[in-house]
């Protein structure tokens, strides 16, 4: 288990050891997963043998799942290897063109996918397993709300995700932002003292909607992270051609006022060996109205104390869900995780995946390129064309996503993907979590508060590297931020080997 979760290209999804354990076990307690361990995506053609403690073994058997890219009607599509690479990668012809060719499986794919998204797009009844009735519920189920058992002053807000499934974008961050004001008017009114929010699973999403919960939770403060992108020809084109060379006024610098332009916005600027853009913060308010119609607007009064939130997380959150939590920790909110490695004494971040900024699909990155291949004013600011237009991947993949924008603190350097962040206080899985996800929330409410419902303190772990040098006022000593971290180094490698 160690050597796969060190070593297995399959558990890079996620960069914290404790979410790859995590990520490795059936999909408690929905059941929708096998868990990375069972359901493989790469095989070596090495089978795997697990010795139990007793002394016992046992055989890990694989079967091999064929997808509709090599199997039609009971046949496979290839039948040697040449015939197989051909499916697999793009042809010389498709390369030098800078076209990759539909074949005739990829649209019945397309028309089977949009078949099924249109008949699932009037079912909003994503029932989660393992849950109990939820008070209300969100379109698609992305988001509901839940009585904690034992607790009538405590409620819970479960957000499985901040994507849509098969809704359109609009229409899912529009039902999104209704049902977090409507909740939140529904728990003034109803009196609840303690809010516990689960995150775990969320794979992040729409950026907006982390926002739009930050700002009903605490409407006095907008603070949210800082941003840059590094430089690249590629990078400075594709800003250039989108939204017609406007895209800068969807962003404030870190004093929150507007850029001139485009190159103002950009810059680039030199550090840490290299070139990157401005620091920017997202003009959250501006990007909702012209990106969804929705106008972002506070409830009112800040329905519950920074102690009287939790957020709690099986470390497996990651991009917009990182935002929400590292948002909530700079006011003070407590985050705990729990299951990971066996490993006492040892902390446990809540965020284990990418901490990063917005993600691009390849595609659309590459078409947009396209667009503005012979604009003169894009080519002054990024260089020639064959620099920064994309050819096609030469591999056939269902779609390729990259990262494109690092997240700061404010007042730090460094950027949060290099940053270790343990949680409050960590918890250990037992049998009835795995099955029922009222026996984490209760384990939740016992170490977040105590019986008097006062707030309990986080575990003072050993700090394992001094984050000072990375403060933009410091020369080595000084004071950390609010949230709390540690440099992440070569300390991940230390956990997977188990150290504390």
């Amino acid at each position: 288990m160690k050597d796969f979760i060190r070593n297995s290209p399959e558990a890079l999804d996620w960069v914290d050891p404790d979410a790859r354990y995590n990520e490795m076990l059936y999909g408690y307690p929905e059941g929708i997963a096998r868990g990375r361990f069972a359901r493989r995506n790469m095989w070596n053609g090495e089978d795997i043998r697990i010795t139990w403690e007793n002394g016992t073994d046992t055989l890990v058997e694989f079967t091999l799942q064929l997808t509709t890219d090599i199997y039609k009607n009971g046949e496979l599509l290839f039948k040697d290897t040449k015939s197989l690479a051909e499916l697999c990668f793009l042809s010389d012809e498709e390369l030098s063109s800078g076209s990759a060719k539909k074949r005739e499986v990829e649209v019945e794919r397309k028309n089977l996918i949009e078949g099924v998204m249109a008949r699932d797009a009037a079912d909003d009844k994503y029932l989660p397993n393992g849950y109990p009735t939820a008070l209300a519920y969100s379109k698609e189920y992305a988001m509901a709300t839940y009585s904690m058992p034992g607790d009538k002053e405590t409620i819970v807000l479960n957000i499985r995700s901040f994507d849509e499934q098969a809704l359109e974008p609009t229409a899912f961050v529009q039902a999104m932002v209704s049902f977090v004001k409507e909740q939140v008017a529904s728990w003034k009114k109803s009196g609840y003292k303690r809010l516990i929010i689960d995150v775990s699973g969320n794979r992040g999403g729409k950026a907006i909607l982390p926002f739009e919960i930050l700002k009903q939770l605490f409407p006095k403060d907008e603070e949210f992270l800082n941003l840059n992108m590094h430089w690249s020809p590629i990078t400075w084109a594709y800003m250039h051609s989108i939204n017609n060379g406007s895209e800068y006024e969807m962003y404030r610098d870190t004093n929150m006022k507007d850029f001139k332009d485009m190159a103002d916005f950009l810059g680039p600027v030199q550090k840490d060996g290299g070139y990157y853009s401005k620091m920017w913060k997202q003009d959250y308010v501006q990007f909702g109205k012209d990106n969804y119609d929705i106008t972002v607007t506070s409830s009112g009064e800040q329905p519950f104390a920074p102690e009287n939130i939790v957020v709690i997380s099986n470390s497996l959150c990651a991009s917009a869900c990182h935002s929400l939590v590292e948002s909530l920790r700079a006011q003070n909110v407590r985050a705990f995780a729990y299951g990971g490695r066996a490993v006492k004494s040892s902390p446990m971040q809540p965020v284990g995946g990418t901490k990063g900024g917005k993600v691009l699909t390849y595609d659309a990155v590459q078409a947009s390129l396209k667009t503005v291949a012979n604009d003169k004013t894009i080519i002054a600011a990024a260089g020639e064309p064959d620099t920064w237009l994309l050819k096609p991947l030469p591999v056939r993949t269902k779609e390729a996503k990259v990262n494109t924008e690092n997240k700061f603190r404010d007042g730090n350097n460094l950027p949060l993907q290099f940053v270790y962040t343990p949680a409050c206080n960590r918890f250990f899985m037992n049998e009835p979590m795995l099955t029922d996800i009222t026996e984490v929330w209760k384990k939740t409410r016992a170490v977040a508060w105590d019986g008097d419902g006062k707030a309990t303190k986080c575990v003072n772990y050993t700090p394992i590297d001094n984050q000072d040098k990375f403060l933009e006022s410091s020369s080595g000593s000084g004071g950390n931020s609010k949230s709390g971290g540690y440099s992440i180094g070569h300390i991940i490698w230390e956990h997977m080997r188990g150290g504390n």
